[in-house]
């Protein structure tokens, strides 16, 4: 059966797009990190479909009897041996760790508690209805356009790498090379009229005190724990400012029911930074990224 299965066309194609999608969600894993990311693993030679082949692939990444190399030197990538670790790094006391926001934030540690097992978890996510208002197109670019103005606003890359990091995280989900200019132009389409209006520069483009892509558990109530991701929250004068982007069309008469619609969404976002960071001020944006508008959601 395993055998016949393997010759099926749809089979293969499934297992081509499980594939996919193990590869998005390792570079989404890998590219979170600010400071420094730390990868620890096996040697395995075996094993296709795994995150190490992943890095096998991207980096040429190969084995020696007991060192490694790869095909090209990348700047701050470098790979060690527990050996190595054990010889360069001495543990460091846990005392003298601090904790990164403790200068800025007086962050609550949580509660130490079991939670009911009544309870439901829920993700703060409409993705399936931007899918079945827009299609595919428009939740693939929100997907991307996301992901690049996160790297924007974290300083990961410099605005003139925008396009080249858009065409290669786009090559996964569009084949076909003129659909893949398509795309490229609404994304620079869009960028371009945000910093026109100056919202890129004072939304997008990294500051002080500011966070992007913060992700929070808040539960509100015994029963209904929500999680999600926070596009961007801006400190000044000691109010938060929460901004959610929005990456698909809109026109000028749904914008008012639109703040409508994800006032529950933005609310259960202000109530989490209330929590998190004992904020007494909060205030909820939504950035209409197509058509360069910022509305306040009251």
């Amino acid at each position: 059966e395993s055998a016949i299965r393997k010759q099926d066309a749809d089979f293969t194609e499934h297992l081509e797009k499980e594939l996919e999608e193990q590869k998005r969600l390792f570079y989404v894993a890998v590219t979170r990190a600010e400071d420094a990311l730390f990868l620890t693993g096996r040697w395995n030679e075996t094993g296709s479909r795994s995150f190490l082949m992943f890095l096998k692939q991207g980096l040429g990444l190969n084995r020696d009897k007991d060192s490694y190399q790869m095909h090209t030197q990348i700047e701050g990538l470098s790979i060690l041996s527990e050996k190595d670790v054990e010889t360069l790094y001495r543990k460091a006391p846990v005392t003298g760790i601090k904790g990164a926001y403790s200068k800025k934030y007086h962050l609550p540690s949580p509660e130490t508690r079991f939670l009911p097992p009544s309870s439901e978890w829920r993700t703060v996510s409409k993705d399936v209805k931007i899918k079945r208002r827009h299609g595919k197109d428009w939740l693939t670019l929100g997907n991307l356009i996301h992901r690049l103005i996160e790297g924007v606003s974290k300083g990961l890359f410099t605005e003139s790498e925008i396009r080249r990091i858009a065409k290669q995280l786009l090559m996964p989900d569009v084949i076909l090379k003129e659909h893949q200019e398509n795309l490229l132009s609404i994304i620079e389409g869009d960028m371009a009229l945000l910093k026109q209006k100056g919202i890129w520069q004072e939304v997008i483009m990294p500051q002080k005190n500011s966070f992007a892509e913060l992700p929070f558990v808040f539960e509100v109530s015994p029963n209904y724990i929500y999680s999600g991701r926070i596009d961007r929250i801006i400190v000044k004068n000691g109010c938060y400012n929460v901004y959610d982007y929005k990456t698909f069309p809109v026109k000028e008469n749904e914008i008012d029911y639109l703040l409508k619609e994800y006032s529950f969404q933005l609310g259960i976002y202000k109530k989490a930074v209330e929590n998190i960071f004992n904020a007494e001020k909060v205030k909820a944006f939504i950035v209409f990224t197509h058509i360069g508008e910022v509305r306040e959601v009251l």
